[in-house]
């Protein structure tokens, strides 16, 4: 038993090793070491290193190792200036330099001190490398990489290098960069390539020396989330090639001969800024891309105050299988006119791109131009989507230079609500329909929250997709206005959300059937369908075609599949006529239909009942309409099956007249009680006919029509004209009234 015992080892504790460049004892705390690279090589895996406060000169490589820690006490104390280089190895072997080299190594931690790397900052050096390895560098201050442009060298110069290529898509090298300071940072600040998956957050990058360079670079077949970073002051092009500076790049350079291969990364809440361009997207230099999909999710970001724009995306080598998407939301883009003029957005190609930008919710303000396309020439596939923004303040906003490219700009907020304003702030082929009416930004949270309530579409615009105008508008607003502006638009609408649907004027918007809608109720070919509380149809023309819709408008309580209840709907000031057969039609089959309001509407010519209720209707106001050369009947009320009767109609200041078969029918039990039509014009100083005592347009049923109009009415309605008929011939009417009642309870 003992024996087996002593076959037992405990397992192995982590330890802590401390290093002071001037202090052999390190305070009293062993093992000391007096540089870093000697601690390394004494540690084992899992070990702490602990640096205490000096200057330290000497190059560090970590190699083989795992799950070590290299930790400074103070990161403004700690520092590491190494006097001397490593061959990077692998792949580059001597041609490239590394002052501090982590390679072929796990988990490896540097955090806690200042990694100055001036005196070795030269062509093809990288101060820190992970290579073949994974790990976390926190809190660190890297800084003075960066040296002059010649015009010959000077460009190659990198702070941070991270590059997988024994790793894998499946299992890549997971690589943290967090609460670091970069200054000065020469070509990159951070570049990663290779199958690496790196959360680069909450890092502060600056550059103050006047040479080229970017604040981060994402390589080919990288994961990657940069979240949180503040980076600035990369403004100076470059002396060989003139390329722009830039805040971050993302591309698939040096991906040749590769297949399949994707590229993500996701950009969140980063301040970009004082620099040439803010981001660039994808790849402007044809030959160097393989089969690699970029793509790039950009949300709360701010992008502002750079010289030249805000954000670049490009893609060459589409032939190879190379692509972009771009997928920019709640954003901030403001400004990126430092040095003069500039854009916000720019989509270009040489010829041999796929490119896609969706662009939701973002600010695009402040710019010569707000969203540019345009192309050295053609050959390229593009999807631009410009939607739900603020795109306001441009001297342009959109501006399409590919006439082979519809460009969505639907939903947008464009400073201004006037339609001949929007189409010259989108130049070129852009859907820019429908438009917002105001700028409301509804919340403090990033990117722009639009108030959908109020709308204009314009059949102007060109159109993307095949939804049209008016039914995109309904999509799009939320409880609110859809404003029609002047113009012929040919669809069927179907109103299913509270909306209204307003004209510039029955005689400038003109609304006419596309034949392909059918109601509920009868089946029939309808123009307008209406399943939906608080609807409203106000000011328009809608011009009936009779060989393909019978019906303007029918609201109905079900939407096809279930009962909807259907109150507080208006018509209004519109004209209505040459339909197949009626013109409105009210249809309550298992819902009330009720508080409805027929106002001001010039309603004719179609060959049916004009206004047709079906039972179950309540409280209806019919108001100073026009309402003629009917073949059958004005207003007529049924009762169908075991529908409740109608309740509550009140038909007042109506010009009804010409209607060949009557003017107004209440069928038997049709309403409630008598139905008040008093104060309406019915063709003749005498009254109507049929059950009335006149000769104008016939009135059948349980009406009172009394007392009614001696001339037309003049719309909108005046105060209430005294009416035509004597007090003697008043009574007269009540006491027919009165037996009428009498016999109808006696049935």
């Amino acid at each position: 038993m003992v024996g087996l015992l002593c076959l037992i080892t405990a397992p192995a504790v982590a330890a802590m090793l401390y290093v002071d460049d001037d202090d052999p004892g390190c305070g009293g705390q062993s093992p000391c070491y007096t540089d870093i690279q000697s601690a390394i090589n004494a540690a084992v895996n899992g070990d702490t290193i602990i640096v205490r406060d000096g200057i330290y000169t000497g190059a560090v490589n970590i190699d083989g190792r795992s799950d070590l820690t290299v930790q400074g006490v103070d990161n403004t104390t700690v520092i590491l200036r190494p006097g001397s280089t490593v061959d990077w190895g692998g792949p580059y072997g001597s041609a490239w330099q590394v002052g501090f080299r982590v390679n072929n190594s796990g988990n490896i931690t540097v955090s806690n001190m200042t990694l100055d790397f001036d005196t070795i900052k030269s062509d093809q050096v990288c101060g820190l490398v992970y290579f073949e390895s994974t790990g976390t560098v926190t809190n660190n201050v890297l800084m003075n990489m960066s040296i002059p442009d010649t015009g010959t060298d000077g460009e190659l110069e990198i702070t941070m290098c991270v590059e997988s290529r024994t790793y894998t898509p499946a299992n890549p090298a997971q690589v943290i960069i967090e609460s670091n300071v970069f200054i000065d940072t020469g070509w990159f600040g951070v570049s990663v390539f290779k199958y690496v998956d790196v959360d680069i957050n909450g890092n502060t990058f600056t550059k103050t020396a006047g040479d080229y360079g970017f604040g981060i670079e994402i390589g080919a077949e990288v994961v990657a989330n940069i979240r949180n970073n503040d980076i600035s002051g990369f403004i100076t092009p470059s002396a060989i090639s003139s390329n722009p500076s830039l805040g971050v790049s993302v591309n698939n350079h040096y991906s040749a001969g590769v297949i399949g291969g994707i590229e993500t990364v996701f950009l969140e809440a980063n301040m970009i800024h004082d620099c040439q361009w803010g981001l660039l997207i994808g790849n402007y230099t044809d030959g160097i891309a393989g089969d690699v999909d970029i793509y790039v999710e950009a949300f709360e970001n701010e992008i502002y105050d750079n010289l030249e724009m805000g954000i670049y995306i490009n893609d060459e080598d589409a032939s190879q299988g190379s692509s972009v998407v771009f997928y920019s939301h709640h954003n901030l883009i403001e400004n990126n006119t430092a040095g003069g003029t500039g854009s916000g957005i720019v989509v270009y190609s040489y010829g041999d791109g796929d490119l896609s930008l969706y662009s939701e919710y973002d600010f695009i303000n402040g710019h010569d131009i707000g969203v540019d396309v345009d192309e050295s020439s053609a050959g390229s596939q593009y999807i631009v989507f410009v939607r739900a923004c603020d795109v306001s303040g441009n001297d342009i906003s959109i501006n399409n230079h590919l006439s082979g490219l519809l460009v969505n700009g639907s939903g947008n907020w464009w400073g201004t609500r006037n339609p001949g304003a929007v189409a010259d702030l989108s130049v070129g082929n852009v859907d820019y329909t429908p438009w917002l009416s105001k700028g409301t930004d509804e919340s403090g949270d990033p990117g722009f929250q639009p108030r959908l309530n109020n709308l204009h579409v314009d059949d102007d615009s060109p159109q993307y997709g095949t939804d049209p105008r008016i039914k995109e508008g309904i999509q799009w607003c939320d409880n609110g206005t859809v404003n029609i502006e002047d113009g012929n638009y040919t669809e069927d609408i179907a109103v299913y959300k509270s909306v209204t649907l307003s004209g510039a004027g029955p005689d400038s918007t003109i609304l006419h059937p596309a034949g392909t809608q059918v109601d509920f109720y009868y089946g029939n070919p309808t123009h307008i369908l209406i399943f939906a509380e608080g609807a409203a149809i106000e000011n328009l023309q809608l011009l009936g075609n009779d060989a393909i819709s019978n019906t303007a408008i029918m609201v109905e309580d079900t939407n096809g599949s279930e009962a909807v209840p259907i109150s507080n709907v208006t018509i209004e000031f519109c004209e209505i006529h040459d339909y197949g057969f009626e013109a409105i039609v009210f249809a309550s089959e298992h819902e009330t239909i009720e508080n409805v309001s027929v106002f001001t509407n010039v309603i004719h010519n179609n060959p049916g009942n004009q206004i047709t209720l079906l039972g179950n209707c309540d409280t209806f106001e019919i108001f100073c309409n026009d309402i003629f050369n009917s073949q059958e009947t004005a207003i007529r009320l049924f009762r169908s099956g075991g529908t409740p009767s109608n309740s509550n109609i009140l038909i007042q200041w109506n010009n009804i007249f010409d209607n060949d078969n009557a003017g107004l029918i209440v069928d038997s039990s049709a309403h409630e009680t008598i139905l008040n039509a008093s104060y309406n014009w019915w063709d003749r100083a005498d009254g109507p006919g049929g059950d009335g005592p006149g000769t104008g347009d016939h009135v059948y049923g349980w009406v009172n029509y009394a007392p009614w109009l001696g001339s037309e009415q003049l719309q909108p309605c005046p105060a209430p004209p005294i009416p035509a008929m004597d007090t003697l011939g008043f009574l007269i009417l009540i006491l027919g009234f009165s037996l009428a009642i009498i016999l109808q309870f006696r049935r």
